[in-house]
């Protein structure tokens, strides 16, 4: 049986949730502050009670590019740097006020040391997430990523901006705003993929 590539499924991190809830401690990060900077070692590892946030890094022309979200209910990992106390290349910056469950990345690092079963979940589950985005990157159109986009984040047009989206899609702003105006016209999946059907 084949993976339907045309709805992701929602990554299971239920087992990492338990380590947030049990050791770690509840904060609210208002709009537009980061939870973590590139150049620096993650500190804090977080899980997403609910807000939403976006991972940016600087292009080779200098400028930011968005190439991911974590919404509700989610990971907020850098798991080379928490794993290996390396530098981050992305910042991850709140796109709305959240409350996340932060946890110091020296127990968190302890935990998936001691306990094998739940480093191999959160390994898994982050190379799945990459692996859908390099599939989904490499064979589909930008109509298609953004309608996967909305499959995955349904309220991601609500509070990341144009750029951001259009960024991560990696099309300009206009491109965005096309396909956004044959979804508003009600076009099915099909029409929106094909404007010549």
């Amino acid at each position: 049986m084949t993976k339907d590539n045309s709805k992701m499924n929602p990554i299971d991190f239920s087992i990492c949730n338990e380590v947030f809830e049990k050791f770690g401690e509840r904060r609210l990060i208002g709009q537009g502050e980061y939870f973590a900077r590139s150049g620096e070692v993650m500190e804090y590892a977080g899980w997403i009670v609910s807000g939403g946030f976006k991972y940016s890094l600087k292009s080779s022309n200098g400028n930011d590019k968005v190439i991911g979200f974590s919404l509700d209910d989610s990971l907020l990992i850098d798991y080379e740097s928490v794993m290996h106390s390396t530098k981050m290349r992305t910042d991850i910056i709140a796109l709305e006020d959240s409350e996340v469950i932060v946890i110091p990345a020296k127990i968190l690092r302890e935990k998936l040391n001691l306990d094998h079963e739940l480093n191999m979940n959160l390994m898994m589950g982050l190379f799945e997430q990459l692996y859908d985005q390099f599939v989904e990157f490499g064979s589909h159109i930008p109509a298609q990523r953004y309608l996967q986009l909305l499959d995955r984040h349904p309220r991601i047009t609500d509070i990341a901006s144009y750029g951001d989206i259009a960024s991560h899609l990696n099309i300009s702003r206009r491109h965005l705003q096309r396909i956004q105006e044959s979804q508003s016209k009600n076009l099915s999946k099909d029409e929106i993929i094909n404007p010549s059907l």
